[in-house]
């Protein structure tokens, strides 16, 4: 272990971590290692490397990175660290010793449009495939990446729901090529269609029947291959131009959804298993200021019952009073009775 230079260290931890996620997350991983670690600690052996030497480290990537993103790439080394903690027999994590660097630049805004602003934008679309595609994710609320990778095998008209069972990703800097991925959560989910979504689904498909060259499997947007990442951008700006609305990003399209529903009245529950997120907390941490607060309903409800309790208490205090006066007119009472009105007199602080 001592001897176990950082490089080597680094190339079997790499390993081990492509089996466990999504191809896009590796590159990822290995990019932000090779460009932002390794250069940094490839002569250290594994051992040597303490609290200090992370400090100085995150002080060398300051100049010219976000801290936002030197905190994401301490967490690729974290996890490193980890990694030989639990399997290598190192003794400490040095990154967990190390304070994160404070980022004070303010959080983006999540943008969002409300129902009139889509029916606004959508108005505007003239192309029927971005139609199509638009209608999908406002509805849904699926990622950009899932919508890519739908195909017509995901849909089933007769029940009117959609699996989302893949995401459509491209891989950077091994020659751009398309990869399928299991959802981001790894996990599938059913969508209920509403009508429109199905009608513009439907009228589609039974037109793309038609064509001798059908698939099951093809694209719904795109056929062959899917709509341009890059170009669905561009088509959307184009679109909010001609609508006269505020732009916002394609996943903004995912907020948007997430507005309609809640402003419909769906629980957290309903609007986690649409997102298809890994618990209630995740969905609760990204969007517990959409949820209307239940604090007015609560204080109403604790008024009412006590506006009940004034209204009464008068009249029952008063029936009490009036019983405890006869039983004190009362003579020769059996010893038992003695002790039962003692004890009522008890309760009711007489």
């Amino acid at each position: 272990m001592k001897n176990i230079k950082f490089e080597v260290a680094v190339k079997e931890y790499l390993d081990y971590k492509k089996m466990f996620v999504r191809n896009s997350s590796y590159d990822s991983y290995e990019r932000r290692m090779n460009l932002y670690i390794v250069p940094y600690f490839k002569e250290y052996n594994v051992s040597e490397i303490k609290k200090n030497n992370i400090i100085d480290w995150q002080k060398s990537l300051h100049n010219n990175l976000s801290v936002s993103y030197i905190n994401k790439i301490r967490s690729v080394l974290h996890n490193f660290f980890k990694f030989m903690c639990d399997f290598n027999d190192l003794e400490v994590n040095p990154v967990s010793q190390a304070p994160r660097l404070k980022d004070n630049t303010p959080e983006d805004e999540m943008d969002f449009w409300e129902f009139a602003e889509f029916k606004k934008f959508i108005s505007a679309v003239d192309d029927p495939e971005y139609y199509r595609f638009f209608i999908f994710l406002y509805y849904t609320g699926v990622r950009k990446s899932e919508a890519r990778a739908i195909t017509w095998r995901q849909v089933d008209f007769k029940k009117k729901v959609i699996t989302i069972s893949r995401s459509l990703e491209r891989r950077k800097g091994r020659n751009g090529q398309l990869v399928i991925n299991k959802p981001k959560n790894g996990r599938s989910r059913t969508l209920l269609m509403n009508k429109e979504l199905y009608e513009v689904l439907y009228s589609y498909y039974l037109d793309r029947k038609m064509h001798f060259n059908f698939r099951r499997d093809e694209y719904i947007f795109g056929i062959d291959e899917p709509l341009a990442d890059t170009t669905i951008t561009s088509r959307k700006n184009e679109y909010c131009v001609l609508a006269d609305v505020d732009q916002i990003r394609i996943h903004d399209f995912r907020h948007s959804n997430v507005s309609l529903l809640i402003s419909l009245g769906a629980d957290i529950c309903v609007v986690c298993d649409r997102l298809g997120h890994r618990d209630r907390n995740q969905t609760l941490n990204r969007y517990s200021h959409m949820f209307p607060s239940k604090e007015k309903q609560i204080v109403e409800k604790i008024d009412e019952q006590a506006s009940i309790f004034d209204k009464y208490s008068p009249t029952l205090a008063s029936v009490v009073l009036e019983f405890i006066e006869k039983i004190n007119q009362l003579h020769d009472l059996e010893k038992s009775d003695i002790i039962m009105i003692e004890k009522i007199k008890k309760i009711i602080n007489l």
